[in-house]
């Protein structure tokens, strides 16, 4: 099994074998734009649909200095090969079993904006823009990783070596809801 090790402030060691393909993305991107008065309005939306086919078999272990690191003193402890040493990854992940992936995810992003004329040469604009990005989810629902906050394995499907039913979600990590960004700007003509 090719593996790879990457401690932290060292050259990395090992290979993957990995092989990817074909991926298939699908975009929509509907705008709307409405010009009354000293307004321009715009919407719009950019819907992304991604299916991933990859075949590789590989596993990585991470290493820095965290886990070694003095709760105290932060900042100038703790030694990324110390952590390699007594075993202590701070990530890793190994594919068992059929390594194919076939996997798939939306993404969907919406905006609205105005472009206020305030004058010939001044332009105010003013918007606001919302990103909800899923994590890949694996068709067949094997993927798995490491907790590093728990010290242990995780899986979203039962394990193929224990038989112990998932421990997490078919995604690993739950996405972010919350991705709200604001827009403001002033636009002058010099000319």
């Amino acid at each position: 099994l090719p593996i790879n090790l990457d401690i932290a402030g060292l050259a990395t060691a090992g290979s993957f074998a990995f092989q990817n393909g074909p991926d298939y993305n699908h975009q929509f991107l509907p705008i709307l734009l409405m010009i009354r008065g000293k307004h321009t309005i715009s919407v719009g939306a950019d819907i992304k649909h991604e299916q991933i086919f990859h075949d590789g078999v590989f596993s990585n272990w991470s290493f820095d200095s965290t886990p070694t690191e003095d709760p105290q003193n932060v900042a100038n402890t703790g030694q990324a090969l110390a952590s390699f040493l007594l075993g202590l990854p701070t990530s890793a992940f190994r594919i068992l079993g059929d390594p194919s992936l076939h996997a798939k995810r939306f993404l969907w992003h919406f905006y609205g904006q105005d472009d206020i004329k305030l004058s010939p040469k001044l332009t105010l604009n003013l918007g606001l823009r919302y990103e909800y990005s899923e994590w890949f989810t694996p068709n067949e629902g094997r993927l798995s990783g490491y907790d590093t906050e728990t010290q242990r394995f995780i899986w979203a499907s039962k394990n193929p070596i224990t038989g112990e039913p998932a421990n997490a979600p078919p995604t690993l990590v739950d996405p972010d809801k919350n991705n709200f960004a604001p827009r403001f700007g002033l636009a002058y003509l010099l000319t």
